[in-house]
C-alpha cells in the first residue's frame, strides 16, 4: 500500500472541502502531474468523493475578494451560528437525523471557509513584500470549543486533534520543516501522522508530550493534574520545570502535578471515553457529576434542596439525551430533575 494511503484512504466529502490543497488543485484545473490525480485514479470511493466535493467547489462564485481579517472572522462566526441552528437536538442529547438540506449547507459552509481563506493568503501575499511571505509560517491558529462542543481539527500534516468540551489549541498554521507544536488547554485526543523529520508535540500544565506518529489523549484543566494517556505508538512525555522523562507505551499514563511527573500506571477506558461520544463516570461524587454533566451538554444546574449525600457514582452512557442521563442518575441517587431551556433545577425526591 503506498503512503499516501495512511492519510487519505479514509478522507470523506467533509474532508476533501477542507483540505486546501485538494481545492487549490480543482481551482488550477487539475494537473495531471499532480498527486492528487494518482490518488484519485488508486481509489474508487476517493474517486467518489472528490466528484461531488468538485460539484460544490464548482458551484462557488468567488470573483472579487479582499483580504479582510474581521470579514473572515465575521463569516466564521455566521456559518457556526448557523450550522448550530440547524443541528436538531434532542433536549441537549444526542443528535437526530437531520435533513438533507442541513447536510448539504454544512459542506458548503466548510467549502466556502476553505476558499474564503485560501483567497486570503493569495490576496495577502500578492499586495505585501517578499519579506512578509517568508513569515506566513509564523501565523497562528486558534480553535476551542464551549461547553456542550466538540470539535474535529484537521491539521495540514494529515493529523487530527478532536477538542473535548471547553478547550482550546493554539498552533501554526504551516508547521515548520523541523517541528510540529500545539498548545493544549483543556482536553484533547491526538491522531499524528507519521513524520521521522518533524516530532510532533504538545505543550499542556507544565509538560512537553512528543510523538512521531502515534494516538494520545491529553487532559489540562486549570487546578487539576496534567494527564497524558497513550493508546497506540509510542510517546515520551517531559517536565519543563524539572526535565524529568518517562516513556509510555500503549495502555499507559503519567500524571503531573507542579511541575514534578507521577510514576507511570496502567489506565481505565474511562479516561479518553469521551473521544467515543462516550459519557463516563467511575466513583464520582455529586460534584463531580453535576461538573461533568454541565460541561458535556452545556447546561447549568440549580440545586434547590439537600440532596443525599456520600455519592460514588459510577455509570456509562453513549449518545444518551441529557433528559435520559438525568432520569438513570436520578433513580439512583434520588433526586427529580425539570429541564428549563439551559438550566436543569435539581430537588430531592420527596416521600
Amino acid at each position: 500500500m503506498k503512503t499516501w494511503k495512511k492519510k487519505y484512504d479514509d478522507y470523506n466529502l467533509e474532508d476533501l472541502l477542507l483540505d486546501e490543497s485538494f481545492i487549490s488543485w480543482v481551482q488550477g484545473g487539475k494537473e495531471a502531474s499532480s498527486p492528487w490525480k494518482s490518488r484519485l485514479l488508486e481509489s474508487q470511493k476517493l474517486s467518489e468523493e472528490a466528484a461531488k466535493a468538485e460539484e460544490i467547489i464548482g458551484q462557488l462564485q468567488w470573483r472579487e475578494f479582499q483580504g479582510d481579517n474581521k470579514r473572515i472572522e465575521n463569516l466564521k462566526d455566521r456559518i457556526d451560528i448557523r450550522i448550530r441552528a440547524s443541528d436538531v437536538r434532542d433536549e441537549f442529547g444526542a443528535y437526530q437525523e437531520k435533513p438533507a438540506s442541513s447536510n448539504w449547507y454544512r459542506l458548503l459552509a466548510a467549502a466556502c471557509l476553505a476558499l474564503l481563506l485560501m483567497g486570503s493568503i493569495g490576496y495577502y501575499l500578492a499586495n505585501q513584500n517578499p519579506v512578509v511571505e517568508k513569515n506566513l509560517s509564523q501565523e497562528v491558529e486558534v480553535r476551542n470549543t464551549r461547553n456542550g462542543q466538540k470539535l474535529m481539527v484537521h491539521l495540514n500534516d494529515g493529523s487530527k486533534v478532536k477538542l473535548n468540551s471547553g478547550s482550546t489549541i493554539k498552533y501554526q498554521k504551516y508547521f515548520s520543516d523541523t517541528s510540529r507544536v500545539i498548545e493544549l488547554q483543556g482536553e484533547a485526543f491526538f491522531e499524528v501522522a507519521r513524520d521521522s523529520l518533524r516530532p510532533f508535540r504538545v505543550v499542556a500544565g507544565g509538560t512537553v508530550t512528543e510523538a512521531l506518529g502515534t494516538s494520545f489523549n491529553i487532559y489540562s484543566e486549570m487546578g487539576d493534574p496534567t494527564k497524558v494517556s497513550l493508546v497506540t505508538g509510542k510517546v515520551s512525555v517531559t517536565s519543563t520545570s524539572t526535565q524529568e522523562q518517562v516513556l509510555l507505551r500503549p495502555g499507559q499514563m503519567v500524571k503531573a502535578l507542579a511541575g514534578s511527573l507521577g510514576s507511570v500506571a496502567s489506565y481505565e477506558y474511562g479516561e479518553i471515553a469521551w473521544k467515543d461520544d462516550v459519557l463516563f463516570f467511575l466513583r464520582c461524587d455529586q460534584g463531580e457529576v453535576f461538573e461533568k454533566l454541565e460541561k458535556w451538554y452545556g447546561v447549568n444546574f440549580r440545586i434547590e434542596g439537600k440532596l443525599s449525600g456520600g455519592w460514588n457514582y459510577s455509570g456509562s452512557f453513549d449518545g444518551q439525551t441529557l433528559h435520559a442521563v438525568l432520569t438513570s442518575i436520578g433513580y439512583a441517587e434520588d433526586f427529580t430533575f425539570q429541564i428549563k431551556n439551559k438550566e436543569v433545577v435539581i430537588k430531592p425526591k420527596t416521600l
